[in-house]
């Protein structure tokens, strides 16, 4: 892939990692009542985020976008790792 075809791809990751949206990190599981997102905070301390019913569809959105932005974050190391290879002296 030439350079410029690596930057043009770049840059329309990066415009899409900005279109992702609100994010939430987590997992999502039945509580008691309702929901909640649990995910390793720092410290890899476990965190807990209730998530009540009339709020789940919202949640999972969230966490979806965090899923989706991950990939293009990967995607991103990749394109910058081939740029890195082909403009080294």
């Amino acid at each position: 892939m030439t350079k410029s075809g690596i930057e043009k791809k770049i840059a329309a990751t990066v415009t899409a990692m900005a279109a992702t949206g609100p994010v939430l990190k987590g997992t999502i599981s039945k509580a008691k009542t309702g929901h909640q997102i649990t995910w390793k905070g720092a410290e890899n301390k476990t965190k807990i985020l209730y998530v009540p019913d009339s709020r789940l569809a919202r949640a999972e959105s969230m966490v979806a976008a965090y899923k989706k932005l991950k990939t293009l974050l990967e995607h991103l190391a990749e394109l910058n790792a081939e740029l890195y290879k082909i403009t080294v002296e």
